[in-house]
């Protein structure tokens, strides 16, 4: 392997007040936001839009599957044994056992996911976007971005919803 000094290659020699961690992308040189770089568009300056009825549907709909997950969850602990299957071969014979307060970590990772993408769709003006965000275009940009947040969190509840079922059935 041949140990190249970056700082003496023709990598930057046109631009040598771009630092050393610029990358080349499809022809032009691209310096990392995080880095000090200009590209990209932080848009915290625009305001963030107020909830329209579908993103409300969404929130509700996400907050249902959320407490029902913990209702269904609290319902049919008690009736589990102490030891349940926790492993099972390709035949389905069950393998090995284990306390059923493992299955507390289904919901609490459900709740844990519906937290961290609620705040996410809270601060849709603090992403960095490949597009520039103006005062024109900023309420659609900033609503799309909520609303596939949105999607995605209530189809991430829906499936720890789905897991727990499947979890305490089987």
């Amino acid at each position: 392997m041949i140990n190249q000094d970056r700082s003496q290659s023709n990598f930057l020699k046109e631009d040598s007040h771009l630092p050393v961690e610029t990358i080349l992308y499809q022809g032009k040189k691209y310096v990392p936001f995080f880095l000090g770089g200009s590209q990209g568009y932080y848009t915290d300056q625009q305001p963030i839009p107020p909830y329209d009825a579908f993103d409300m549907i969404l929130e509700v709909l996400a907050i249902i599957e959320l407490i029902l997950m913990w209702v269904f969850f609290a319902q049919l602990y008690n009736q589990l044994d102490l030891v349940i299957p926790v492993f099972y071969n390709a035949l389905g014979e069950q393998t090995a056992t284990g306390d059923k307060i493992i299955l507390l970590a289904i919901p609490t990772l459900g709740t844990f996911f519906f937290v961290l993408l609620t705040i996410l769709s809270l601060i849709t003006n603090r992403f960095q976007y490949d597009l520039q965000v103006t005062p024109e275009n900023s309420r659609i940009v900033f609503s799309n971005t909520r609303k596939l947040i949105l999607v995605f969190k209530v189809i991430t509840i829906g499936l720890y919803y789905f897991k727990m079922s499947l979890g305490l059935y089987f």
